[in-house]
């Protein structure tokens, strides 16, 4: 949470509230391997013993693959690539507008809420946020999904439970290569 905030003694402040509730806490979970490093990092190896990872997951309606494969794919003169989720400091517009320069016949649809303005950018459709249970239904005739994050620290101690979303929606994914996600390798296509 520290990392959120960027104003140094609001920060200072946190991190004291967070050595406190660590210090009093007989078990401390956390989403990754890199937050558990963080907190060890930041507070000694004494609270090693206490921190243990519990990795994210989907709770989701688990779509069949003959489901998926079923469903007619539309036909288009585009490759759309989706992304649905916040879309805040850490998404990487430059590398949309880098892979829209070179690629004549490609589309990216955008869904969610935006913490940041969204650059009017030819071919990026942003369509707002959408229920989440509708999310397939808009995105089916999606060629693939993207996680076209920057890296920080912020992303680099993350378990995305977007990508688990995303495997369950069958289609291929791309995004960016970091150590908490490596696992993934079998699911995910890296750049």
């Amino acid at each position: 949470h520290i990392e959120f905030i960027s104003d140094a003694s609001q920060k200072s402040i946190m991190e004291s509230r967070e050595r406190r509730l660590i210090d009093k806490s007989n078990k401390v979970l956390v989403s990754s391997v890199e937050l558990k490093n963080v907190l060890i990092r930041r507070y000694g190896v004494g609270v090693e013993e206490k921190i243990y990872v519990v990795r994210n997951g989907y709770s989701g309606d688990i779509l069949s693959i003959e489901e998926l494969n079923s469903q007619n794919k539309v036909q288009k003169n585009n490759f759309v690539i989706s992304y649905f989720g916040t879309i805040s400091h850490w998404f990487n517009f430059e590398f949309i507008k880098k892979s829209l320069s070179e690629i004549e016949n490609l589309e990216y649809d955008l869904i969610g809420p935006s913490e940041v303005e969204i650059p009017k950018i030819d071919r990026v459709n942003y369509k707002g946020t959408i229920e989440h249970h509708n999310l397939y239904e808009v995105t089916k005739n999606s060629d693939c999904y993207i996680m076209p994050f920057e890296l920080n620290p912020i992303i680099e101690s993350v378990d995305p439970v977007k990508l688990y979303e995303y495997i369950n929606f069958n289609k291929n994914i791309l995004t960016i290569r970091y150590n908490e996600i490596e696992r993934f390798d079998s699911f995910v296509h890296f750049y």
